[in-house]
């Protein structure tokens, strides 16, 4: 959700921080706090965090999204990943990745 609410420049910038800096944020009593100091130094105010942490619109996209991938696409971990709708079942073997890129891209 921080995310998405810093802005479309921003997104990639704040996932990158929030899996760098996951073991000291995910494993605290109050979390907020510590994803509220991510979002500012990408300049989310506090107002704006906690409006984007209330968006229960954003909340419905985001679960909705996680569910379709997981019931309709049988994704069960992170990363999955597909090349031309086909799952790849080995996603950490970069000959198996870079062949099915090329045999996707002669089609």
């Amino acid at each position: 959700m921080l995310a998405r609410c810093s802005g479309e420049q921003n997104f990639f910038g704040v996932v990158d921080v929030l899996f760098e800096r996951q073991p000291s944020w995910s494993k605290i009593a109050n979390p907020t706090a510590a994803l509220r100091q991510i979002g500012m130094q990408f300049g989310v105010s506090g107002q704006a965090f906690d409006a984007c942490m209330a968006d229960e619109s954003l909340v419905d996209m985001i679960l909705s999204s996680r569910l379709e991938g997981h019931q309709r696409m049988r994704v069960t971990s992170t990363p999955t990943l597909f090349v031309n709708g086909q799952m790849v079942s080995n996603p950490m073997d970069y000959s198996e990745i870079s062949g099915r890129i090329r045999s996707a891209l002669q089609r």
